[in-house]
């Protein structure tokens, strides 16, 4: 969980608590019981607006949008631990979703949904599969050697597949160069051994 709302989420179960060890027909009951009310309302309008926001911020900043097609509730249900499903429940990932494709189709934008299987095991640059565990953050590839964030490397990857569904072949962004022979990394990629 991210800090503010980890603290919003402790607050509410402090209301709780206080809630539970009020004695009955009290002043103080009286008042507990409004309390984890207001908390989870706050908590719920903090994360509708960060949504909200980042809906906006992506429908204004891109005419082509490329997400994965996939199922927020098959992630909760393989979900090894506890705090991953906490996450994936404070990041409203259905909810951005389909904020996202409201406001995109509002503003005449394009949506694509591209098969997500893969997209993190993939490397975006040689196209081998490097197979790694959810708590590996990085992509390594021992092919090629190209280093980056394990998520820049899916997004690279899901990027490829939407151009691929809208028929183009190849790399969507050529090469670049900088008056060298030699292409332009990524912004957080590196290669190893170079």
């Amino acid at each position: 969980m991210t800090r503010p709302y980890k603290q919003m989420a402790d607050k509410l179960k402090g209301c709780h608590r206080k809630l539970s060890s009020s004695p009955m027909h009290s002043d103080e009951r009286r008042t507990a019981l409004s309390r984890p009310t207001h908390a989870y309302r706050h908590l719920t309008d903090r994360r509708r607006v960060v949504c909200c926001n980042i809906a906006n911020d992506i429908v204004d900043s891109c005419d082509i949008i490329f997400m994965e097609d996939l199922s927020v509730k098959a992630l909760r249900s393989i979900s090894r631990d506890e705090n991953m499903t906490n996450m994936y429940n404070d990041a409203l990932l259905g909810e951005l979703r389909r904020r996202i494709s409201y406001k995109a189709i509002g503003a005449g934008k394009r949506i694509i949904l591209v098969e997500p299987k893969g997209t993190s095991q993939t490397c975006s640059e040689c196209g081998s599969q490097v197979r790694k565990d959810l708590s590996i953050r990085e992509h390594v590839c021992p092919n090629c050697g190209l280093v980056m964030d394990r998520d820049l490397n899916a997004s690279i990857n899901i990027l490829y597949r939407g151009m691929g569904k809208l028929g183009w072949t190849g790399h969507p962004v050529p090469p670049m160069t900088m008056g060298t022979n030699s292409p332009v990394i990524p912004t957080g990629a590196q290669r190893m051994g170079v």
